[in-house]
């Protein structure tokens, strides 16, 4: 399974993260201060779409340009795909856009664009192709290529509706993603009316938590945790060493990629690989080999259950299966897996791709009983993305019925 390692990448991670100018910083609080523009905000996970940290990035395509600064454009689905494992942050940076203008039409999916400085009451700019990103605009941006409007306000009067502007609502790349995942593409694009007074309500039902920073503190980790039952360390917000408070689990960042976790990847190429060798292995003659399947699994669920399962458990697991040539059914280790949250397994399973799901399943979980790595990971934030989702596919399946199946 390749990986996708876009020449995009260079284009959207910023030299040095940890140079942020307070300057910078100031003047962009002084603007946004002065605004009628609400904050840019996820309409799906209710976060803030951050600004890119560091220097204003210079991507190849500029310094080709030069200083006629046109915008670098190229496909969506390469920045949806891609792996931002050196500045990570980067992905909730990216944002689509929905239009919502009764006057101009249906609302209309707009493509990815970068989060920028802005001046205040000037509006924000995407392409206008759902199917084409933006790594940067400037003021010789053509009006046919990108589409200004204002940030929509779904929690009050909103001025730059109301004086006949084109707004848009705003979604983190990663998030889009995730939406037509649990919902569906098709059944969104064709609903978005639906879709968008669904959040509306959705928001407005739940305003502590729309605004949300970097980290959400508070987090209840039993609504969207895996592996509830296994005690959890105290861990530290960013992994600072020493010096540092501990905290519980109810502390989350927002700030990673939730579309794409490249351990998972790494995990599941692993998995194709070992399939052609371990998977020829059958059940030994032994009297052991010949326990029915039933308790085998009860033994298995007993060592998965255990509070203290992590490591230990998962090797404890794979010997015990090894030295009594013990194999349990694909299904088995496919649920074990969590394809509510791990699409990439239901990917899997969708397409029929042979791999060793006992290997992939194990490897899933020393990732999840990696403390440290899950505290910090995309997956974690995933899970908490999720389970909004699944709240809004409720309001947004409500409404439809109530509809007659469509916006109509």
């Amino acid at each position: 399974m390749s990986r996708p390692r876009a020449t995009y990448d260079n284009h959207f991670n910023p030299p040095d993260e940890t140079s942020m100018d307070a300057g910078r910083v100031a003047k962009w609080a002084l603007w946004h201060s002065q605004s009628d523009d609400p904050e840019m905000c996820c309409v799906v996970c209710g976060s803030l779409i951050p600004i890119p940290l560091g220097p204003e990035p210079l991507w190849p395509e500029r310094r080709r340009w030069g200083r006629r600064l046109e915008p670098a454009t190229g496909p969506c689905a390469e920045l949806e795909s891609m792996e931002y494992q050196v500045y990570p942050s980067v992905a909730v940076s990216l944002y689509r856009a929905i239009l919502d203008q009764p006057s101009e039409g249906p609302p209309q999916v707009l493509g990815i664009a970068l989060c920028q400085i802005g001046i205040p009451g000037e509006p924000r700019s995407v392409h206008r192709d759902s199917q084409t990103a933006t790594t940067w605009t400037g003021p010789e941006t053509v009006e046919d290529l990108c589409v200004p409007f204002h940030v929509a306000d779904i929690l009050g009067p909103d001025i730059n509706r109301e004086q006949g502007r084109l707004v848009g609502y705003t979604i983190h790349m990663p998030c889009w993603v995730l939406l037509n995942r649990v919902i569906g593409k098709g059944l969104l694009e064709a609903n978005l009316s639906v879709l968008l007074r669904t959040v509306e309500s959705h928001w407005r039902a739940n305003r502590s938590h729309w605004l949300t920073l970097g980290i959400i503190y508070g987090y209840e980790e039993h609504a969207s945790g895996v592996l509830p039952w296994v005690k959890r360390p105290p861990m530290t917000p960013f992994g600072g060493g020493g010096g540092g408070v501990d905290h519980d689990w109810r502390c989350l960042e927002t700030v990673t990629n939730s579309a794409v976790v490249p351990e998972i990847r790494a995990v599941i190429e692993k998995a194709e690989r070992n399939q052609a060798g371990n998977r020829s292995r059958r059940r030994g003659q032994h009297v052991s080999a010949r326990v029915p399947i039933e308790v085998v699994m009860m033994i298995v669920e007993a060592i998965y259950k255990d509070p203290g399962y992590g490591s230990g458990g998962i090797t404890d697991t794979q010997h015990l299966l090894a030295a009594f040539a013990w194999h349990l059914p694909d299904w088995y280790w496919q649920a074990r897996c969590h394809p509510w949250l791990i699409f990439e397994v239901r990917d899997l399973m969708r397409a029929n791709r042979v791999v060793d799901w006992e290997d992939l399943c194990l490897g899933v979980e020393g990732l999840l009983c990696n403390h440290h790595w899950y505290y910090h990971s995309g997956l974690r934030n995933r899970a908490r993305i999720v389970r909004w989702i699944e709240r809004i596919r409720d309001g947004f399946m409500s409404r439809l019925d109530r509809n007659g199946g469509g916006e109509g």
